[in-house]
């Protein structure tokens, strides 16, 4: 079920209808009692505040802030500061914050270098 399907029939059983046949719920039904309806469009308020699952979540660093070169190509002096600050050992906090990636990036770029085996291997 999408997010919006799900909104017009939590909103339709708040506002008293019954969401299939357009009947209105007599009121003595549970949707019409205050602590349901209540419930209902808290419900409904928590759905609307929520993103939609298909948009894109943008990565941010450990500031806050977007990061500006995740997903572009790595050109060959950014991959020889790579190198260098990997051997020296920084951290992963580190490397992100200097190249604008993501964990992920740079561990897949630290494989593409040999610099270690696998995604899931620590650094």
């Amino acid at each position: 079920m999408e997010q919006k399907e799900a909104l017009v029939i939590l909103e339709a059983l708040a506002n008293g209808v019954d969401p299939f046949t357009g009947e209105i719920y007599p009121p003595e039904s549970p949707y019409q009692n205050a602590e349901t309806v209540r419930a209902l469009f808290m419900a409904i308020r928590e759905l609307e505040a929520k993103k939609p699952r298909k948009e894109k979540k943008i990565k941010l660093g450990p500031d806050g802030t977007p990061l500006k070169q995740m997903g572009a190509a790595w050109s060959e002096e950014e991959d020889a500061a790579l190198k260098a600050a990997f051997l020296t050992q920084s951290t992963v906090a580190e490397l992100c914050e200097a190249h604008q990636r993501t964990a992920g990036g740079i561990r897949a770029r630290l494989v593409r270098l040999g610099l270690i085996a696998e995604r899931g291997d620590a650094i």
